[in-house]
């Protein structure tokens, strides 16, 4: 697809979207906002996910016959990583470590 000034226009916020988003400028460039005079808000995340494997793997991880190592608790140090990277992955979001309440 060219970039043209019909497609770009499709990406710019109409004015009620614009008075919504906080982290766009007068230009509908990006920035940060402030949040310092913000009350801090209890938030819980909950994530599920499925796996799929054959009856050997299902055995072998259960019995901790995997020649790797621990996939359970590798998995489990994995997802608590990633919860506390949040604040890296997602783009402009503040996050106060001292407020996080771990696994």
């Amino acid at each position: 697809m060219q970039v043209n000034e019909k497609n770009i226009q499709a990406f710019r916020p109409n004015n009620e979207v614009k008075n919504a988003i906080t982290h766009l400028n007068e230009e509908n460039q990006p920035k940060m906002v402030d949040i310092g005079d913000k009350e801090t808000t209890e938030r819980i995340a909950l994530a599920s996910g499925r796996i799929s494997m054959n009856k050997e793997a299902y055995d072998a991880i259960i019995n901790h016959c995997v020649k790797k190592g621990p996939v359970l608790q590798t998995a489990i140090i994995a997802g608590i990583m990633g919860a506390k990277k949040t604040s890296e992955l997602i783009p402009m979001l503040p996050f106060n470590h001292a407020q996080w309440g771990g696994y």
